[in-house]
């Protein structure tokens, strides 16, 4: 018997399709707009341990105001991928998946797909950085707005001793099988949730019970985790020809506000610093909020 594809037992939003696409040894998986060209491109990327339901709110709302009339097709170019690792991706492409792995990736993503160049991408949290290194990497970009964005470094004693000493902890077999099987049968994924001081719709939260029951979920998110390497993206934030937009949450117990004014100071001063509340997943606590940031972003091409 066949098996069902991951993305069919998922809630999609109108307007949009699935896809699947082997490039380069990564086995991609998502949903995109049917909009054509010269509709705006926007390119969505969750953070660690997210897919791309972790947009789903979002996409509801941006997808509801941007309908070319009766056909009620999108006048906007939407993708929406799983990153490698996550969900429904799998990718055996690097030993490691840091953020440069991860643009490296979803460069080759865009060649395959004919894409010339993004008007927007939005990212939520290490998305935030992957998008960040995107650009850095020569792909056209020109705006980039990351929502709760995952920029303030770990403290400096955690890259030069416990991080390695506790990535292939983590990696191992029975540690990703022992934290897949603690997402099945305890509450362990509401609490990280609550963690992050938002508080997000029943169906978005039995969304990252399903993924975090996955052992390879488990194991790319940490792996992405492990594997993200801040300092050396800051290091050249200089660099950054994309138009940079913070959306910052005041609340974010996850990443702490003082510190992204801090990092947007001393590495992107041109970034622009939107505040609000909704803690860490503020994309599915208001997705009106972010939906309407995109589509300002937009108008203002």
């Amino acid at each position: 018997m066949s098996r069902q594809p991951a993305y069919a037992r998922i809630s999609m939003p109108a307007g949009l399709e699935a896809f699947d696409l082997e490039v380069q040894g990564c086995a991609w998986s998502g949903w995109r707009s049917t909009g054509k060209a010269p509709a705006p491109l926007i390119l969505m990327l969750h953070g660690t341990g997210g897919s791309r339901v972790s947009w789903r709110p979002v996409l509801n709302e941006l997808l509801k105001s941007h309908s070319a009339g009766p056909s009620s097709q999108p006048d906007l170019q939407l993708l929406i991928p799983d990153l490698p690792g996550h969900d429904a991706t799998h990718c055996a492409r690097h030993s490691t998946h840091g953020l440069r792995e991860m643009a490296d990736d979803l460069q080759s993503l865009l060649q395959a797909l004919g894409i010339q160049k993004v008007d927007l991408v939005v990212g939520h949290s290490a998305g935030a950085a992957v998008a960040i290194w995107l650009s850095l990497l020569g792909v056209p970009i020109q705006k980039i707005l990351g929502v709760a964005p995952s920029l303030v470094p770990p403290p400096a004693f955690y890259n030069l001793m416990l991080g390695p000493l506790l990535t292939p902890l983590f990696v191992s077999g029975p540690s990703v099988s022992g934290l897949s099987a603690l997402a099945r049968g305890t509450r362990i994924v509401d609490g990280l949730i609550a963690s992050t001081g938002s508080r997000i719709p029943d169906d978005q939260q039995e969304e990252y019970r399903r993924i975090f029951a996955q052992r390879s979920h488990v194991r790319g998110a940490i792996e992405f985790m492990a594997g993200t390497d801040l300092p050396a993206l800051l290091a050249r934030g200089h660099e950054l020809t994309a138009d940079l937009n913070l959306l910052i949450a005041e609340d974010d117990r996850w990443i702490p506000a003082s510190g992204l004014r801090r990092v947007a100071r001393d590495h992107f001063p041109k970034a622009d610093l939107q505040f609000c509340t909704g803690g860490h997943l503020v994309q599915e606590v208001n997705p009106g909020l972010v939906a309407t940031t995109i589509k300002n972003l937009m108008t203002t091409r």
